[in-house]
């Protein structure tokens, strides 16, 4: 069964730490995370693979921004949260405010889709 890691914070507060989970899927590790009452910052990726972490280049990578924001959804982790914790978890400034800039959108009520749609080089169709 695979591994997967994570930089995680226990849901009630504490310091990050680094988690290995062994589950089926990514989706799968992120909900026993929680059920450990834990909440994911960051997907560094499955045992033995190159880490997830630095998916932020000259640019955001869209793929490497969706794999982490994929499990966390699919941890049942409402989108702004989600992103609130993609954006506590990064590592550099400019990814931090790509992320932001995303929930800020959110905020002004615009849809996710036309956030996703707005960054046309990052998300292609």
């Amino acid at each position: 069964m695979p591994q997967y890691r994570y930089i995680a914070v226990p849901a009630a507060g504490g310091a990050r730490e680094e988690v290995t989970i062994e589950a089926d899927s990514m989706q799968e590790a992120a909900g026993k995370l929680r059920g450990r009452a834990m909440l994911p910052l960051v997907y560094l990726g499955e045992t033995g693979a190159e880490s997830g972490r630095k998916w932020f280049k000259a640019q955001a990578d869209g793929y490497e921004f969706t794999s982490q924001l994929a499990p966390l959804l699919g941890a049942n982790i409402p989108l702004e949260r989600a992103l609130s914790i993609i954006a506590e978890g990064a590592v550099e400034a400019d990814q931090k405010e790509f992320v932001n800039s995303m929930r800020q959108g959110l905020h002004e009520g615009k849809k996710f889709s036309e956030l996703v749609r707005s960054h046309g080089s990052l998300f292609p169709s």
